[in-house]
């Protein structure tokens, strides 16, 4: 008895001794909390313009959810009062002014050395600096798929986009129109207008019917909120339509072709979260386009396209997400 007692012991004693020699496990860090962030965007549209800024207000709120961010925005920003609004945020300290589109590249480097702590980001740009982020689009992607798409259907060989603002996301789109449309339909001539606004579909629709009126028998509606009024110049004169941002199907179903749309909120969640976990990337520029998922295109119209027609929108497609259509990109730089 006295000898299993004594083998137990020993072989306690050396179990102990054993787990002492052990290798332990490194101690693991905790995770860096994130920061309360507040965050301002400012936009050229409204809210609810069922296009570009909508889509914008939407990214926000998808990253608001992820980090807790408190949010600001700003509608129908104009030029003349930029300064003032990005002043604003920062005296009030915001962590993070978003400026939606290329249009406020200039203000947010100038202001982003006013105040070197707030990050500021701005969509549509290559912009960049130590405290500002260009979340740049390939906006000529849409564009060419756009033109490419027009090129197939059209019949009179002429076919046309309308932008909102002569700015450089909108110069992109065009650019890359030119070049899809002629891909699909080298006899094909390509027109442009300016509605001039984002928001004024009245202006819209009189752009849309005066392209009409030159033989345009595809209209692509690049113009964010004025593009309902262009939807509505074309369904007014029997006319295929290409919608912009999001599904414009519901506007003219007889009549939309399809719709190049976005889906921005990867892009706003991606920064928001940068910032506040306290990893903002200095003098970057984050691109997107068809690979990225950023940009696709919504179902096309059955009533408009045949299968041999879808066949080969569709191929074309696949070539632009697998960047195997080589596109000019227009710096934000450009005037």
């Amino acid at each position: 008895m006295k000898n299993t007692l004594r083998i137990l012991y020993l072989i306690v004693i050396l179990a102990l001794a054993l787990a002492a020699c052990a290798p332990q496990a490194a101690p693991t860090e905790a995770p860096a909390a994130q920061q309360k962030i507040k965050v301002a965007l400012v936009l050229p549209g409204t809210i609810n313009d069922n296009g570009w800024s909508q889509v914008a207000y939407d990214g926000v709120m998808a990253g608001a959810k992820e980090t807790g961010a408190e949010v600001a925005y700003t509608e129908s920003s104009q030029l003349p009062d930029f300064e003032a609004i990005y002043r604003d945020y920062a005296n009030k300290g915001y962590t993070l002014v978003i400026g939606h589109g290329s249009e406020y590249a200039d203000v947010a480097l100038k202001i982003g050395k006013e105040f070197p702590k707030t990050y500021f980001a701005v969509t549509n740009a290559d912009v960049k600096a130590e405290n500002v982020a260009g979340l740049d689009t390939k906006n000529e992607e849409a564009g060419y798929l756009a033109g490419f798409i027009a090129g197939t259907l059209t019949k009179t060989k002429k076919v046309g986009i309308i932008g909102a603002m002569e700015i450089v996301a909108m110069k992109r789109a065009g650019e890359g129109f030119d070049i899809g449309a002629k891909a699909s339909c080298p006899d094909c001539q390509t027109m442009h207008a300016w509605v001039g606004s984002f928001d004024d579909a009245g202006k819209g629709k009189e752009t849309a019917m005066a392209m009409i009126e030159q033989g345009v028998d595809v209209v692509y509606a690049n113009a964010d909120a004025a593009g309902i009024g262009i939807i509505s110049g074309c369904k007014e004169k029997g006319v295929m339509v290409i919608g912009d941002t999001g599904d414009q199907s519901s506007l003219a179903p007889d009549l939309v072709i399809t719709s190049m749309m976005q889906n921005l909120n990867p892009m706003f969640v991606e920064i928001m979260q940068e910032v506040a976990n306290g990893k903002f990337i200095p003098n970057n520029v984050r691109m997107n386009g068809f690979d990225t998922g950023i940009y696709f295109i919504a179902d096309l119209n059955k009533k408009l396209v045949s299968d041999e027609q879808a066949a080969k929108i569709l191929a074309e497609v696949e070539k632009v997400k697998n960047n195997q259509v080589k596109l000019p990109h227009m710096s934000a730089s450009a005037k």
